[in-house]
């Protein structure tokens, strides 16, 4: 389990007499990021299992480009289902010296954003804290909690510096 694990040890004297002994033991999300050059000889989409702090450097960011690969970062939430992925393609992604792929689960400024799309049902990422999205990168969000097969969604950007809201694209 992720996080404390805690365990009693049972220690028997010659004389019979026993101890116990508390251990605890912390096990760490699982996260590929801190060996990702041992992740980029490997063959085929690589997939990294995303943390709560983790960002991409520069340092990160140049070993994708280097590699000319596909790594694919993976967010799950706490009953392990895949929230969502960033699909980076190392031949194709420029312009960022650092990217923050986690995404907030909620809007600071819900309300507002509510009231400007007329209250549509939906949902709203806001993509604010993730900086500089580098091209190159496609975001696979997922949304099966929600929508149905075959259900139609429209797709929009909020410029929240000016109040505008733009259609990206309609019946996804």
């Amino acid at each position: 389990v992720v996080g404390d694990n805690n365990f009693d040890v049972v220690v028997t004297a010659e004389n019979g007499k026993t101890s116990v002994y508390k251990v605890v033991v912390k096990r760490s999300e699982f996260n590929l990021l801190n060996d990702l050059d041992g992740l980029l000889k490997l063959d085929g989409a690589n997939e990294i299992r995303l943390g709560n702090d983790d960002k991409l450097d520069k340092n990160i960011i140049n070993k994708i480009i280097d590699s000319k690969k596909k790594v694919i970062l993976n967010k799950y939430d706490d009953k392990d289902i895949k929230l969502y992925s960033w699909i980076l393609d190392g031949s194709v992604i420029n312009g960022v010296d650092e990217f923050n792929p986690i995404i907030p689960s909620v809007i600071d400024d819900n309300e507002k954003v509510e009231e400007d799309f007329n209250y549509a049902d939906g949902i709203y990422l806001d993509l604010r804290k993730c900086g500089v999205i580098p091209k190159g990168i496609i975001l696979k969000y997922n949304v099966s909690n929600k929508y149905k097969d075959n259900d139609s969604v429209i797709l929009y950007s909020y410029n929240d510096k000016n109040g505008k809201i733009k259609e990206l694209n309609k019946d996804v």
